[in-house]
């Protein structure tokens, strides 16, 4: 079932690394889809489901943000007081070690491997990590930066992050239609539809072409420890909270699981970057998707 998702990654490698396509023209697709496609493709998907109590899953959520906010503060005391980083650095390695990449390689994949039903556990994941294991992070890390700026700026300057994400705006606008059952009219829907189908192996071809130009150039402690934190603990964490729950489906639990697997997102490079931790979020992000994949592969391969 992976054969072909890694066939297109690796497309995506080779086109880049044969220089077809330059990184500057890989970046353009990424935010294409990150922006456009992707946003259309969950506003499909969610807003043709006429149940919102099957689309909102409070257990779900609670259990998966629970895994999440424990992951996050663990990382943030190893990262903080085992390595020695400042509060900005610790918060932006934690927020890598709880966060998953739900957008680009969540959509991309799980569509595929699993069905349509996994767009609402990917719908309430983004919804969490936007909403309070982001946002907590910015305001932290902003909070710590200037201790003097009042909290009613720091507020507006974290909701004004979340709510110029297409993708968070597309899951709130289908959950409206699903809760007031407005069903939009079909000459909208089928041409969104139609570029909501290019989302899955675009994102894939994406993947394949960001990581052709990333390079691992060092496995140190650090990035273990925050490899380890987001493709070991993190999902058997979740596994075993969810295992605890009574009457939890099978298959509520492998896709916890493999959401909580996933590789952190493209946000950790970038944040690294704005906080001068660029090589340590480079090294981490690529041993993470290197694990991860492999990983994936072999619970994908025992459950489906």
């Amino acid at each position: 079932m992976m054969l072909p998702i890694f066939i297109l990654i690796l497309m995506g490698y080779a086109s880049v690394g044969m220089r077809l396509i330059h990184l500057d023209q890989i970046k353009v697709l990424g935010t294409f889809v990150m922006k456009v496609s992707l946003p259309v493709f969950m506003l499909c998907a969610l807003s043709q489901d006429r149940t919102f109590n099957h689309l909102w899953i409070s257990s779900y959520f609670s259990v998966y943000g629970i895994s999440s906010l424990i992951v996050f503060f663990m990382a943030y005391y190893c990262f903080k007081h085992w390595f020695i980083q400042r509060s900005a650095s610790a918060l932006i390695l934690s927020l890598g070690a709880a966060t998953s990449n739900t957008g680009l390689v969540g959509t991309a994949i799980l569509p595929l491997l699993i069905g349509q039903e996994v767009m609402h556990y990917l719908a309430l994941t983004i919804l969490f990590e936007s909403f309070i294991l982001t946002s907590l992070m910015l305001f932290l890390a902003d909070s710590g930066q200037s201790s003097s700026t009042p909290f009613s700026i720091l507020s507006k300057k974290t909701l004004q992050h979340i709510f110029r994400n297409p993708l968070v705006l597309a899951i709130l606008i289908g959950l409206l239609c699903s809760i007031f059952e407005y069903e939009p009219p079909s000459f909208l829907m089928e041409p969104l539809e139609w570029l909501g189908k290019v989302s899955a192996p675009l994102a894939l071809f994406v993947i394949g072409g960001t990581l052709s130009k990333l390079r691992l150039r060092q496995i140190d402690r650090q990035a273990i420890c925050l490899m380890s934190f987001k493709t070991l603990i993190l999902p058997a964490l979740v596994f075993t909270l969810f295992t605890m729950l009574p009457k939890v489906d099978d298959a509520m639990i492998h896709t916890a699981v493999i959401i909580a697997m996933l590789p952190m997102p493209t946000l950790f490079m970038t944040l690294g970057q704005i906080y001068g931790i660029e090589k340590r979020t480079n090294n981490a992000f690529v041993l993470s998707n290197i694990t991860a994949l492999c990983v994936l592969s072999g619970c994908i391969y025992f459950w489906y």
